[in-house]
């Protein structure tokens, strides 16, 4: 049995984050739970070093083993061979592009990449948390496996067409989504999920996979990770959910 912290990533308002708890057995989600930012005392302006305290905490305090951002958790490798982004996104052609450290295309995504990968950055420097660093994943029995996740494709890996973005998903459209990974997946029932709580929910499923020991159940694209002299993490792996 195992818990998986999945959280859809926001930047301006802890508001719109989305937190997905997952109970895994043998397997299968036995039970969800979607949080609050008030319950995890998550209050004020999104700040990447309190938010990554907290998050480490809590997953320690309830025994959390895997937590899993959408975010990128590293900067561009100058030596990847391509020109402005990090392997991974080009695999999965994501609509940000995480260049070398300091630079994002398109400019507009530059606060919520700094936020993201400086979470990486501080979790990974405890000593407490893991990345992902081969395909195969494995979670350590001492450590929280922190893994980057990209909820558009994960539905695609799944079968199913992505969640149109927040502003254009009709509560109905959310619905159809919700109740058809639900069949799909075999999910137990729970409140209705908002979008950023189904988008947390879609990636989550990924951890169950990988808890579960089911390689078949998830699918990694990019390059292991490495942290460079000044101490950031660059390239690594996002992760996402498939049918297996």
């Amino acid at each position: 049995m195992a818990l998986i912290l999945s959280i859809d990533l926001a930047f301006q308002k802890y508001e719109n984050f989305g937190f997905c708890l997952l109970k895994e057995d043998a397997g299968r989600v036995v039970d969800i739970q979607y949080l609050s930012h008030h319950r995890l005392g998550l209050d004020g302006d999104p700040e990447a070093e309190p938010f990554a305290d907290r998050m480490l905490n809590f997953c320690l305090d309830a025994g959390v083993s895997i937590l899993m951002l959408d975010g990128s958790q590293g900067w561009k490798d100058p030596k990847n061979g391509l020109e402005d982004r990090r392997v991974c996104e080009k695999e999965l052609n994501t609509q940000a592009k995480t260049g070398v450290f300091g630079q994002v295309k398109p400019a507009n995504f530059k606060s919520f990449i700094i936020f993201a990968t400086e979470v990486f950055r501080l979790l990974h420097k405890t000593g407490r948390a893991s990345l992902v660093t081969e395909p195969g994943i494995l979670v350590p029995a001492d450590r929280i496996l922190i893994i980057e996740t990209y909820p558009h494709t994960a539905w695609r890996k799944l079968g199913m067409p992505p969640l149109p973005s927040k502003r254009c998903c009709s509560r109905e459209q959310l619905a159809r989504h919700a109740e058809q990974l639900k069949r799909l997946c075999g999910l137990p029932e729970v409140k209705n999920p908002t979008h950023d709580e189904l988008s947390a929910l879609v990636s989550g499923l990924a951890g169950v996979a990988i808890a579960a020991r089911n390689e078949a159940g998830y699918i990694v694209a990019g390059m292991p990770p490495k942290v460079s002299p000044q101490g950031h993490v660059l390239e690594g792996y996002i992760v996402n959910p498939r049918r297996g």
